[in-house]
């Protein structure tokens, strides 16, 4: 019992240390969020021409020449293959699209950094990590994975289309997040099968 308890006590450690760092990433996604849509709606309100769109080697940047300090929307060009340095028909359609692209990542990102702190402050205050609420939300965890891994590139697709031409659909960009996703969906079945297994424990005893 008192091994037992030892192990407990260094797991919930271990959960602390690792949720005060997910914790600070929660924070900065939320920041970066809400900064992009402070940025995005400051843009709506700009004329077209104080746009522009930077050429990198892995994508398209689009952002104000009035505020060079601001990164902008992106556009990966994975997702855009046509080969012209400038190939948006309509620049700022093109910066609203690539910011949504952005704010869904960034959505989905808060929700599993929201999540996973949660499953480790559940760790921490209670006497097993067997517990159903930590087997669903590790579940959720991985649908989330693979909704970042595909959800916006399903969305960009039909949008890029109003603005551009040879829009591709990135599928292999996406492979190594689902592959991922597919052993934290495995850890949630094996979380249940714990939970069913400290209940009978809990019983026996």
């Amino acid at each position: 019992m008192k091994m037992n308890n030892k192990t407990i006590s260094s797991i919930r450690i271990h959960c602390n240390k690792i949720n005060y760092i997910v914790k600070i990433f929660l924070y900065i996604f939320l920041f970066v969020a809400f900064t992009s849509i402070i940025y995005t709606i400051f843009i709506l309100t700009q004329s077209e021409n104080s746009l522009e769109v930077l050429s990198f080697a892995n994508e398209f940047t689009i952002k104000s020449s009035n505020f060079s300090f601001f990164a902008g929307g992106s556009i990966s060009k994975s997702l855009v293959t046509y080969s012209l340095d400038q190939p948006f028909s309509n620049i700022k359609l093109a910066f609203i699209i690539g910011e949504i692209i952005s704010l869904i990542k960034l959505s989905l990102s808060i929700l599993i950094f929201y999540f996973i702190n949660k499953i480790l402050s559940n760790i921490e205050n209670n006497y097993t990590p067997f517990i159903i609420e930590n087997a669903n939300k590790i579940k959720l965890v991985g649908l989330l994975l693979i909704a970042y891994a595909i959800v916006p590139n399903l969305i960009a697709y039909p949008l890029l289309q109003l603005v551009t031409q040879g829009v591709s659909l990135d599928i292999d960009n996406s492979l190594p997040i689902v592959f991922a996703s597919s052993f934290i969906l495995l850890l949630s079945k094996i979380f249940t099968y714990g939970c069913e297994l400290q209940k009978d424990s809990d019983e026996t005893l």
